[in-house]
């Protein structure tokens, strides 16, 4: 069934989604991310940045606008009513800048990718910003194929590679990153991923992070990804509208042979009717 809001409502709906367009590129962004990044000892390497903003929902939600309608919908005999709840309101929730890197590799040796980013604050925005220090989280990925070892005198035994190692190098002395690592026997692969989440303070107009992904030979790496999502600002967004099916009631509608049955059927009882009262008139005639 098709879920879509009536009419009437459209044409307001499309006004506020241009006036939230319109807001949203008056309001600039808050961080402007900007990165830099090299790598050691990758060959045929090409790589692609990205930059890009997500609405996360935080908050109530209100200016609720609600439309119950009913569809009815005839089908081979079978009428059925289908009750929709049409709903549209705004959703407090905040915007989160994020920068993203991608390296597509062949790592054949000893291999290192570093990325430096730096973040401007639009200082004309600071008042937009989420209360509290600046949130940000760092990510970083590795995934690839990897050589099997043989464990000494047991050959039968596999010797799994050492896992790479993820740092975040901003300052000195070089902060090590907690990551997971997975080994796919059945297709020789791997992949192994690190998180950094921390804050910084909301007046700082500028900020630079660095961060390292070492792995050695035996990790054939051919896949690099980078992420660093920062900070978050008020936003608030219109939700278009969605219909809520409510439920359904279904009731049989007779088809035209069985409605010219019932026909016959009453014109059979109005006969029977009209026989009995003829026969009744004449009986208290003859008394």
């Amino acid at each position: 069934m098709p879920r879509t809001l009536p009419g009437l409502l459209r044409p307001a709906l499309l006004a506020v989604a241009l006036s939230s367009v319109a807001t949203a590129a008056l309001a600039g962004p808050v961080m402007t991310f900007t990165a830099v990044f090299a790598t050691t000892g990758i060959e045929d390497s090409s790589e692609s940045i990205t930059s890009s903003s997500s609405f996360q929902e935080a908050g109530g939600r209100f200016n609720f606008a609600q439309t119950l309608r009913d569809e009815v919908v005839v089908e081979n005999g079978i009428r059925t009513t289908y009750h929709y709840r049409d709903t549209t309101y705004d959703v407090e929730g905040y915007w989160r800048d994020a920068v993203h890197v991608d390296l597509d590799v062949v790592a054949g040796s000893d291999h290192t990718a570093q990325f430096h980013v730096v973040g401007t604050l639009v200082a004309g925005q600071q008042s937009r910003l989420l209360l509290g220090d600046l949130g940000f989280e760092a990510s970083l990925s590795l995934a690839g194929a990897y050589r099997i070892g043989e464990v000494p005198e047991f050959p039968d035994l596999a010797q799994p590679p050492a896992p790479p190692v993820f740092a975040n190098i901003s300052a000195e002395p070089p902060v090590p990153l907690p990551g997971s690592l997975s080994y796919d026997p059945e297709n020789n692969a791997f992949s192994a991923t690190a998180t950094d989440a921390f804050s910084a303070s909301r007046f700082l107009p500028y900020h630079e992070y660095s961060y390292l992904a070492f792995a050695n030979e035996d990790l054939l790496t051919d896949r690099i990804e980078f992420t660093l999502a920062g900070p978050g600002y008020d936003r608030q967004i219109r939700n278009l509208g969605y219909s809520e099916l409510l439920g359904t009631d279904v009731a049989p509608v007779p088809e035209p042979g069985t409605w010219m049955m019932l026909l016959a059927g009453v014109a059979v009882l109005v006969l029977a009717r009209r026989s009995r009262g003829n026969r009744a008139r004449t009986t208290l005639k003859s008394t």
